[in-house]
């Protein structure tokens, strides 16, 4: 793979989340929610609520409505996310032979950062987005974010890229590949 005339060599890969995933994804937080609100609604009941039957009812009907509305909004996301940008490279981290890394975001902008300035490399997977844009959909890919630290004046700046499949161990091969390799250039 070529961008202009440079050779790229992917060193990171983006989640892709097809339909079918992101609903079963979806039914399972919606179930969970739903096991919530259930629950909430039987502890109010049995807690407070025995004495007056249509603050019950009530109660009930809001959290119905706030039950169907989360519901609503947890498929919208998943599906959103499974209809992405078409146009966004597979790839999210790549290293650019003239010493450059690139950072490809879902959206399909690249930032484009020099090896020699990376000091660290982070990897946070994500947990709780792991579960709210649907668990089936990654398997167990420990998918998540990838921050650079750059050597900056007084405080490192930070360059980050999301829906990194395997974060942890992309962090891990750049940091043990690249920035090892940065250090030997650096000291010839």
């Amino acid at each position: 793979m070529t961008e202009d005339g440079i050779k790229l060599t992917p060193l990171a890969g983006r989640v892709v989340i097809n339909k079918r995933e992101a609903i079963t994804g979806s039914v399972f937080l919606a179930i969970l929610i739903n096991i919530f609100i259930l629950v909430a609604v039987q502890a109010l009941n049995v807690l407070f609520l025995r004495s007056i039957p249509a603050l019950f009812w009530t109660l009930t009907a809001l959290f119905i409505a706030a039950d169907a509305v989360l519901c609503v909004l947890v498929f919208r996301r998943a599906l959103s996310d499974a209809n992405g940008s078409p146009s966004a490279p597979p790839y999210t981290i790549a290293y650019r032979h003239d010493g450059f890394v690139v950072l490809c975001h879902k959206n399909g902008a690249r930032e484009y950062i020099s090896a020699a300035e990376v000091t660290a490399v982070r990897a946070f997977p994500a947990k709780l987005g792991f579960i709210v844009n649907g668990w089936a959909y990654s398997g167990n890919l420990n998918y998540g974010k990838v921050t650079f630290y750059l050597a900056g004046g007084g405080k490192p700046i930070k360059k980050s890229v999301k829906y990194v499949v395997n974060c942890v161990q992309a962090a891990n091969f750049i940091r043990e590949v690249l920035l090892a390799h940065a250090d030997e250039r650096n000291d010839v």
